[in-house]
């Protein structure tokens, strides 16, 4: 069973990925009906990024609102807002932009403040990921984007792993690893349930991704119905993600890796396990494995 583990480490890693995403908004007590207008005017935004409409994009904006980008020098008021949204678009075909709001807080009945998560795209670029601020005031009954303050995003998203929901299959030697991810309520977690086999060995696991609050780093935390527990961190380098996990399991061995885990297309991916010690034993890399996604009926 040992050696199952050993040899299937790098898919017990994959619970590595991991990223702040919170689907959820934490709303205070008044926040009921309000939060709708709050949503519209939001809308209005993003749906002016998907139109490519610098005046409708900037229709969600008071008129001496600012823009704080993460690279570049404020903009203010929202004739200069407009006009930075036209330059853009034209340089910039198909672009969109999604929020994934962390928390809502009212500052007063007419103001209030959400923080979160922005991707910005456009066709043939790379998605963009913000760290974003927005204050909002109502200002006539009616909620308008008083401020938008960018900054660099956490690590990750969850968002940007989306894909990774939904069944795989992986073979690997004389082990059959099947896995399922979805997401726990709240889409605050990532959960998986394993299973490896060897022959008439079977092993089964949980997985939980998601973000430590108390250290702001991505973890995993992997539990083995054989009493194996393991931790590990995630970090994004380029267009492939490095999972640095360790397991420790009830007869005291300690097995650790450092696995490099690249999307292949939208049906698999492949994993690559190195670095694998047992105990400070270093082991051979394993040669790259490829997952697939298994189609359910």
């Amino acid at each position: 069973m040992q050696a199952m583990r050993t040899q299937a480490i790098g898919l017990t890693a994959l619970a590595g990925f991991l990223a702040l995403v919170s689907a959820t908004v934490g709303q205070s007590p008044r926040a009921g009906g309000e939060e709708a207008g709050i949503r519209q005017a939001l809308k209005g935004l993003a749906d002016g990024f998907a139109a490519g409409n610098a005046s409708q994009a900037a229709g969600a904006y008071s008129e001496n609102a600012e823009l704080y980008l993460e690279n570049g020098p404020p903009v203010r008021g929202k004739a200069a807002i407009r006009a930075a949204y036209a330059v853009y678009f034209k340089n910039n075909s198909g672009c969109k932009v999604a929020l994934e709001p962390h928390a809502l807080r009212f500052l007063s009945k007419d103001a209030a403040m959400e923080d979160g998560l922005m991707r910005v795209s456009a066709d043939g670029k790379e998605t963009v990921v913000h760290k974003y601020s927005i204050l909002l005031l109502r200002e006539e009954g009616k909620w308008l984007v008083a401020m938008v303050r960018e900054s660099p995003a956490p690590r990750a998203s969850l968002l940007e792993l989306e894909w990774l929901v939904g069944n795989w299959q992986a073979k690997q030697g004389a082990n059959d690893i099947t896995s399922k991810y979805e997401w726990m309520e709240g889409k605050t977690f990532l959960k998986c349930n394993f299973q490896v086999r060897e022959k008439d060995k079977v092993l089964h696991g949980l997985r939980l991704i998601g973000l430590d609050p108390a250290s702001g780093e991505l973890k995993i935390w992997t539990f083995e119905t054989h009493g194996g527990v393991g931790t590990g961190t995630i970090r994004k380098d380029g267009n492939r993600w490095v999972i640095e996990a360790v397991l420790n399991l009830p007869d005291g061995v300690e097995i650790s890796s450092s696995t490099i885990l690249s999307q292949v297309n939208e049906e698999s991916f492949s994993w690559l396990p190195t670095q694998v010690k047992v105990n400070e034993l270093s082991l051979p890399d394993l040669p790259p494995i490829v997952v697939r996604r298994v189609k359910t009926k």
